[in-house]
């Protein structure tokens, strides 16, 4: 399954962590083999995920991530040993946790046109590898979630509570693909999960979870330690579950029913 993660409305949304936590789910939870790609020009999700600073390890990052597999691509060269050399493997048991990361490139716009002439090629050519990738998308990158948008399974809209937005986001046409996400989600604000529902119904038509702002993840977040933090989260001792985790299951067996459901009407055709 390919899922896609972007919000509409900018950054600060709370994409990666929730990208990046659902995968974890699927990994440590389902025994899954995971590939997390990361699309955005600025983002830097190994600083979190591995704990190092991409600035202070370009020289690790010359074949690592997005620019290598792309210039394979663009090569004819194909093969296991091209995503292994291009991928950081995050976890490594039943299932796999890899990260693909973004570009070591000063030029934005090259950059962009390679992904978008590149990208659905390498999403078709590794979905057989992996149970599970996940796409983490910038905002900004709309006419590349345009081009991927037929080797998607799914698209997952990030939104905040914020009334304006929401009003504005009712009108949206929404595709067969989107499915909606409130994140980070606050309890106690008036435009909860509950009532987001009845005020704005055609966004409640495509709410399938929320995911809550939790201060112990942001912590290990920006610290570098999420990856450690995900693994205690996925313990299977009980006691030690909470809120935020179980949010992001709900919506992590919600993908895995629609995923099953694809096959089924796939199959029967």
């Amino acid at each position: 399954m390919v899922i896609a993660g972007y919000s509409p409305v900018g950054p600060q949304i709370g994409v990666s962590s929730s990208m990046s936590a659902l995968g974890a789910w699927s990994y440590f939870e389902c025994k899954k083999s995971v590939l997390l790609i990361q699309t955005g020009f600025l983002n830097n999700l190994e600083e979190t995920l591995l704990g190092m600073k991409k600035k202070k390890r370009e020289g690790f990052f010359e074949t690592k991530g997005i620019d290598e597999i792309i210039r394979a691509e663009s090569s004819g060269i194909y093969g296991e040993d091209v995503l292994e050399r291009a991928v950081v493997t995050l976890r490594l048991g039943q299932g796999r946790f890899d990260l693909l990361p973004s570009t070591t490139k000063q030029s934005e716009l090259l950059y962009e046109q390679e992904l978008l002439r590149w990208l659905p090629r390498v999403i078709e050519r590794y979905r057989v590898q992996y149970d599970c990738i996940l796409i983490d998308m910038s905002w900004q990158q709309k006419e590349l979630m345009e081009q991927i948008r037929g080797c998607v399974d799914q698209f997952l809209v990030f939104i905040p509570q914020n009334r304006w937005i929401l009003e504005r986001l009712e009108w949206e046409e929404w595709g067969e693909k989107d499915s909606i996400i409130l994140a980070p989600y606050h309890a106690k604000s008036f435009i909860n999960y509950a009532n987001l529902k009845l005020l704005y119904p055609a966004i409640g038509r495509k709410l399938i979870g929320m995911i809550p702002f939790r201060y112990q993840y942001m912590d290990t977040w920006s610290k570098g330690n999420a990856m450690e933090y995900f693994a205690i989260q996925c313990d299977d001792r009980k006691e030690r579950r909470n809120f935020f985790w179980e949010q992001i299951e709900k919506i992590g067996r919600k993908l895995d029913k629609e995923e099953m459901g694809g096959k089924r009407q796939r199959t029967a055709v």
